[in-house]
Formats: C-alpha cells, structure tokens, sequence
C-alpha cells in the first residue's frame, strides 16, 4: 500500500485534533478526505490494521474497552467514564475510517444544504403547475352552483296553492318519493317545458325555445339525455336459512366490489367505487330530442308502472352532462340514490369537470417544462451518483448498494419517480380531453337529425343515443384517470417536504426540526 502523502499526513493530524470545533468547512477536510479515499480505493484486500479497529467496534462492549471510544483500552469498571476528546486524540490516536467517514458526512451534509433552495424551487414549480392545470376556484364555481340548484329548488311534496313544495331530494326514503322527485323537482329544474313567468302571473308565453331549453343556469349547455342507470344487489344464502325458508324470505348482499352501505358512505367512496352498470335497465330521457315533451312523461309513467325501482335495487344514479364556454369546462354531474340492506336511502351528488383544452395558456406550459425540467435534472444527478459509486466498488453491485443506499437516497428517487408518474397520468388525461373535445364537435350534427324526425326507433335517433351512452362512457373513464393524477398530486407534496427535511438534518440549526420530530415521533 502506498501510504499517504507527508502533506496530507500533517493535515490528517491537525484535523484530529480540531475535529470537535472547526472540521466542518476546512478545505483540507476535503483534501484529506480525497486523498484518503483514493489511497483506499485502490487496495484488494483489507488492512489488517483497519480490520482489527473494526472487530473491536463490533465488540466494543466487551470489558477493557471504552464504550464510546471503543479503541482506546481501559481499566475493567472505566468503560463508561467521560474522557477528554483531545486527550484521546493526543494519547491513542483516531482510527482514519473514523476520521474518513466524518469527513464524508461534513460533505454529504455541506452539499444537502447547498440543495435547500432548489428544494424550494421544486415547490413552487409544482404549486403554479398545479394551479395552471385545474383552476379550483372556477371548477368549485359551477359545481356548487349545480348543487345548490338541485338542493334547493328541486322540490316536491307541493301544498295548496301549489307554489311551495317541502321536499327536496335529501327527503327521498322511499321508491314513490323518488318518482315525486323526478316528475315534479327534477324535471322542473332541467327539463323544463314552457317560458317561466312570475308567481301570480296570467301570462303564457308559450313553450319554451329549443335554444333556451338546451341551457342550464343560463350559461351550461345541456350535452345529450338525461341517464338513469342503477345498480342490483347480488344472491347470497342465509346466515339462518331454515328460518329464512320458514319464513319464505330470501336473502341479498353488495356486489363483491360495489359500495358498502353499513356506514355512510364518503363522497370519495362514491365517485371512485366502480358502478356496475346493468345495461338492459338504462333508460335515456331524450328531453332536447322531443319537441312535444312527451318522451319524459311517458317514459316516467312506464319506469313506474314496470317498478323499475324494486327491492334488488342497490344504487339509482341519475346523469347529465353540460358545458361552460367561458370557462371551456365540460361536467358530468351524477346524483345517487344508496338503497342500503338497512332499508336506509342515501343521498349524493358527486361531478367530474375537466378542462377540455389543457394548455389553453402559456404560462401552463413554461409551469410544466420547469418542474420536470428540474425533475429530469434530479434524475441525471441521482444518475451519475449512482453510476460513480458502481465505479468506485469495481460494479460489485453488492458493496455498491450498500454504500449508495439510505433513507434519504431513496426519499429522492420517490419523488422522482412519483413526479413521473403524474407525467404519465397527466398526458393520458390531455390525450382523453382532446378525443372528448373531437367527440363534441359532432354533438349537433346527431342531435340535430334526430331532433327533426324524432322517432325512438329512427336509425337517427339510434345513432344519436349510440354517440350519447359513448361520451358518458368516455367521461366516466377519464374521471378516473384523473382522480388517480390528482391522488398523487396530493400525494407528492409529502416528498417534497421529505427534500427539505433532507437539508434540515445536515444543517445544525435547521436539524431541530427533524430531531424534534424523530423523537417525539411515538407520541406523535
């Protein structure tokens, strides 16, 4: 072995003996470490010298050897009796993979904090992304609009002079409430059939224009029918079945992956539980397509008389979709009905609203080029360190890892691969917002040609509701692309705030916060 320059052996010893006070910004820390570490990079087997410093770490709690500085030999009762660190320095030495693996951590620590800004940078990056994706003071504007229509004004259970109705549908606990709702609060408030007057009023301005009547709260355009679709409940046997036979009952359970109604459920459970939709039970209210207006209150008549609604009901969601141009913001909007196993009946409205054009202005785009611009750039760098410290072992990939990987190692390869992740989820729903922008501008054209010879049968008609059940579908399926970005868009700020705590514990004053956390950590 090549021993290690006069220069660097000279600086070695000082550095022993200011280790405790000024070792951390000394520049020949760095040099010492430098050459240290290529002078030990170099050999094939182990010093037998290292190798014995380290056997007695290993066994440092055996008697005769101080048990913090379990080089030095003491007298058997003497292992933990305080000692001087500079006498130690002075009187036994410091083992150099001692004095190396400090100097390695000053470095690793100096250049955490060196990263604390671009810490905060990723922050703000992400933030102005996220708010130039989704504006959530707009979303939140006409979504709350929609609930408070449907909450307030869609009433029923009407009292004499029929001007007031005491119900709305948070009152539906029943299969005929349901229908009083439909027929006199829903199809009030979005299937409206005449020029709405003022109370008392004798006028009668006639039916209501097609151009109106495809408006809701004056500035959503109604896109298609109105869907109703349900959900059955599943067979199951008995828990008692000679009583259940006795008493000629039979017995139901949720569907395998359905929603679980012994609780109230969430608004998250609600939206994001899969709805097994059966098919041969939809029925489409084709409202804009009927100019008599008769289609809705035959179709109603018919739900009814056949008990649509029966005892295998486990979910009724009633569907619609409108579009905002000023804000270019297309929402489904869907209002469940829970038939829960208890006999309880809840309610929920839920939307799914989507921008169909993503980068509608630049400063989206400048948002997005910064912060996977800087997340490509934490990737070459973990990158490079990675592929160093392969080199540096000789690719034992063993002895490499081991060096290599740590707790904050791998805090930064998560975020990494988080923010990937939401890349991933974020072209999918761009892709998605496109082909539905594509689908709409088509909505007229089948709309129209059914309209002007509605027939149910009409091969028109059949295309028209062909395209309708398609873009329910196909907003159904991005609402879960995006609920997966924004599940990790809130996920990732808990990486981000790891980076930080990362440059806190390498910086003394900042360490408290982390220190203070770890240990009160339990209690916590």
């Amino acid at each position: 072995l090549t021993p290690p320059s006069r220069s660097c052996r000279r600086q070695l010893a000082e550095l022993s003996v200011a280790m405790p006070f000024a070792l951390r910004h000394s520049s020949a820390a760095v040099c010492s470490a430098q050459q240290a570490t290529r002078h030990l990079e170099g050999r094939h087997e182990e010093d037998c010298t290292m190798r014995s410093d380290l056997k007695r770490q290993e066994t440092k709690y055996q008697p005769g050897w101080h048990r913090t500085y379990y080089w030095v030999q003491t007298k058997p009762g003497m292992e933990t009796e305080e000692m001087d660190p500079e006498e130690v320095v002075r009187e036994h030495g410091l083992p150099q993979h001692v004095m190396l693996s400090y100097l390695e951590g000053e470095i690793e620590g100096e250049s955490a904090v060196k990263n604390l800004p671009a810490a905060i940078l990723l922050i703000i990056w992400f933030l102005l992304m996220n708010l130039s994706h989704e504006i959530p003071s707009t979303i939140q504007s006409v979504e709350k609009a929609i609930d408070f229509d449907i909450i307030q004004n869609a009433n029923f259970a009407f009292s004499a002079p029929g001007a007031m109705g005491h119900k709305n549908f948070q009152d539906v606990n029943s299969f005929a409430d349901w229908y009083s709702w439909m027929n006199l609060g829903f199809s009030a408030i979005y299937m409206p059939t005449s020029v709405a007057v003022s109370e008392g009023s004798s006028l009668n301005l006639g039916p209501l224009p097609f151009e109106e009547a495809s408006m809701y709260l004056v500035h959503n355009r109604k896109i298609g029918p109105v869907k109703l679709s349900q959900e059955r409940l599943m067979s199951a046997g008995c828990p008692n079945p000679d009583v259940a036979q006795a008493l000629s009952l039979t017995c139901d359970r949720y569907p395998r992956e359905g929603l679980d109604l012994q609780l109230s459920p969430t608004e998250l459970d609600v939206s994001q539980t899969a709805f097994k939709e059966y098919p041969e039970d939809t029925v489409y209210l084709d409202y804009l397509m009927d100019p008599t207006g008769t289609q809705v209150v035959d179709t109603m008549a018919e739900l009814e008389r056949t008990r649509w609604l029966n005892s295998r009901t486990h979910r009724a969601q009633v569907s619609f979709i409108t579009y905002h141009a000023t804000y270019d913001l297309l929402t489904t909007t869907n209002i469940h009905f829970m038939f829960a196993l208890s006999g309880h009946v809840w309610k929920m409205i839920t939307h799914r609203s989507l921008n169909l054009y993503a980068h509608a202005t630049w400063d989206s785009w400048l948002f997005e080029v910064l912060f996977f611009g800087h997340i490509t750039y934490l990737f070459l760098v973990e990158g490079w360190e990675v592929m160093s410290t392969m080199v540096k072992h000789r690719f034992r990939v063993k002895a490499a890892m081991a060096e290599y990987v740590s707790f904050w190692n791998c805090v930064d390869w998560l975020s990494i691969i988080l923010a990937y992740c939401i890349l991933g989820t974020w072209i999918e729903q761009v892709v998605g917002q496109d082909a539905l922008s594509l689908e709409l501008q088509d909505y007229l054209g089948h709309a129209d040609a059914c309209r002007q010879n509605f027939v149910e049968t009409a091969q028109s008609c059949i295309a028209a509701r062909s395209f309708n059940d398609k873009l329910f579908v196909s907003m159904e399926n991005l609402g879960f692309v995006i609920r997966a970005n924004r599940n990790l868009s809130a996920i990732y700020p808990v990486c981000i705030m790891f980076r930080l705590f990362k440059a806190f514990a390498a910086q003394p004053r900042l360490a408290v916060v982390t220190k203070t956390l770890t240990l009160a950590a339990n209690d916590l």
